[in-house]
């Protein structure tokens, strides 16, 4: 009797194996369930169509500026971190975000904190850097550029980039009072352009009391290259939203121009003929 309860245990746990071995085989038959798919985000190189108007309009006291973005695509977010050096020589920066749904977007900025309605600004500022980064559903990319803070009074002086890539001499009488000024390049244009640009991106000089100066200025611009043929200087005419365009002379590959507005230039090239 006890041989066939042996028995009878070695068939029911050969049973239980096999049906064991053959749940373990159905579950790895299954597939897995499949991930939930992400739409891939593109890392491009933007074109100075690609990109939105930048330009930093300082404050009349020049402890301040507006940040004024224009062309923001419908769908793009920006985030952007602007950094500058005080007299000290440290470092400060400042964090914003442009929201998608704007097509354009401004913030004033202090150069220095405000706490319980007192402000304590940096001393010595002059130069700066903004980097953007754009956020659009499928594809991402940034821009940056160097900023240049300067003083002039009536007796006039010269406006620059950083690098010295692009300059207005403005003249003694021109303005009539100490203004500050901001200089740097813009990212994008503020209307589109058919011609041919020369340079990567507009050069602009922005100021604390207007777009218009009462004598006419030099503008110097540096090329890549010298270029063929005829070239003319094109000014942002922000009150009538509008391209003026002044005569240029080149030199190798400096263009120089007779310009009265405190904006954003271009360079457009003419074809020889």
């Amino acid at each position: 009797m006890k041989k066939w309860w042996i028995v009878i245990l070695v068939v029911v746990f050969a049973i239980a194996i096999i049906i064991t071995f053959l749940l373990i085989g159905k579950n790895r038959s299954k597939p897995q369930s499949e991930k939930p798919q992400t739409v891939e985000e593109a890392i491009i190189t933007p074109t100075i169509e690609d990109l939105s108007y930048f330009s930093l309009v300082p404050r009349r006291d020049g402890n301040a500026f507006n940040l004024i973005v224009k062309r923001i695509p419908n769908d793009a977010s920006i985030d952007y971190e602007i950094t500058y050096t005080t007299l000290e020589n440290l470092s400060q920066g400042i964090v914003g975000e442009a929201k998608a749904g704007q097509n354009e977007y401004q913030y004033e900025h202090l150069f220095g904190t405000c706490s319980k309605n007192v402000c304590k600004y940096d001393k010595g500022v002059e130069f700066g850097q903004l980097t953007a980064q754009f956020k659009e559903p499928q594809k991402r990319y940034h821009t940056s550029f160097d900023f240049h803070l300067q003083n002039l009074g009536f007796v006039g002086g010269k406006l620059s980039l950083k690098d010295e890539s692009a300059s207005l001499d403005i003249p003694a009488g021109a303005i009539s009072s100490s203004q500050f000024f901001i200089s740097h390049q813009t990212g994008g244009l503020p209307s589109s352009v058919k011609e041919k640009i020369l340079i990567g991106s507009p050069v602009g000089f922005f100021s604390s009391a207007g777009d218009r100066l009462s004598k006419e200025a030099t503008l110097t611009v540096n090329l890549p290259k010298t270029p063929e043929g005829e070239v003319v200087a094109w000014g942002w005419d922000g009150k009538n939203e509008k391209w003026v365009e002044f005569p240029a002379e080149i030199k190798e590959s400096k263009v120089t121009s007779k310009v009265n507005l405190l904006t954003a230039y271009i360079v457009i090239g003419k074809e020889a003929k």
